[in-house]
């Protein structure tokens, strides 16, 4: 798989990390976490528009080769 990004909604924090790290290891170019669905929305219409940083409460972790 090749520049798979993902968004996780998860608002539990340890199974948002579990998730992260299962996703990078199945092959994931970045992955964005948020807690809520409102940020979820909001960080998928800024990236929707144009591709730059992530806010409202959501952390994106890119690999980095």
């Amino acid at each position: 798989m090749s520049d798979m990004r993902i968004l996780v909604v998860e608002d539990e924090p340890v199974m948002r990390e579990r998730l992260v790290d299962m996703l990078y290891t199945a092959g994931a170019s970045s992955v964005v976490e948020c807690p809520d669905i409102a940020g979820a929305r909001a960080a998928f219409e800024l990236t929707s528009s144009r591709s730059s940083c992530w806010t409202w409460g959501c952390r994106m972790a890119t690999v980095i080769s």
